[in-house]
């Protein structure tokens, strides 16, 4: 008897644990609910915002890592020109603009130039393709010739030519023969310049020598000096 008493109690016990059970599910499931609800407002847990935050700050790093290495890709390897060498760039165009100025005066195109190493004359010479009767008397290859001539070699190796105007493809190929290791020039020629307006032979990575190319040294001179020689020939 006591047994079949018991049996309903036990009955009673177990479905109140059921609903205990199911109510604490219940409670459960609403506060992670709760929490997904805040997380998607924005105002979810400290944990997760702080990952969010650092994936977006991971990113703003990488785009700016980015945007740095793209930058040095983009900008140009410059040597920058120390002010002694500066100084005796600007000596010695001043130098062939004096040549420059003689072959004014014979009524040659005012260009001159000069070929210098370890600091010493090696050839100079003004433009003269019209009293010699050669076209190929400009002044970059005169310089030349006298240089190798002095020097006993038609190679000029460590030499350095000044020159008022921009080479022509002509003298681009003489200054690539001779080896020389810079070309100094005034002005540029943007209709036949060959060390880098219209071509860029000295500099050629196909060729089997390249020469260093400064620009720009006494160029308002150099260009002013040939646009009063051509503006007295109209």
């Amino acid at each position: 008897m006591r047994a079949k008493q018991n049996v309903p109690g036990r009955l009673a016990s177990a479905r109140n644990r059921r609903v205990g059970v199911g109510q604490g599910r219940a409670e459960a499931s609403d506060k992670v609910g709760a929490s997904l609800l805040a997380m998607k407002a924005g105002s979810g847990p400290a944990l997760l915002r702080g990952r969010g935050i650092a994936r977006s700050r991971g990113s703003e790093v990488s785009s700016e890592r980015q945007d740095v290495k793209h930058e040095r890709k983009d900008q140009p390897l410059l040597r920058p020109r120390s002010s002694s060498l500066a100084s005796s760039d600007s000596r010695w165009m001043r130098r062939a603009l004096r040549l420059a100025r003689r072959a004014a005066a014979a009524g040659e195109v005012p260009i001159g130039a000069l070929v210098m190493r370890d600091g010493r004359l090696l050839g100079a010479a003004a433009n003269a393709p019209i009293a010699s009767a050669d076209p190929s008397a400009h002044a970059e290859i005169l310089a030349l010739r006298r240089a190798a001539r002095r020097a006993g070699n038609y190679r000029l190796p460590g030499a350095t030519l000044y020159v008022t105007l921009e080479p022509c493809a002509m003298c681009a190929g003489a200054i690539v023969q001779a080896r020389l290791a810079r070309v100094v020039y005034g002005a540029a020629d943007p209709r036949a310049g060959a060390a880098g307006s219209v071509f860029d032979i000295p500099g050629d990575g196909r060729l089997n020598h390249r020469a260093q190319i400064t620009a720009g040294i006494e160029a308002e001179a150099s260009a002013e000096l040939l646009q009063t020689f051509f503006r007295q020939r109209r």
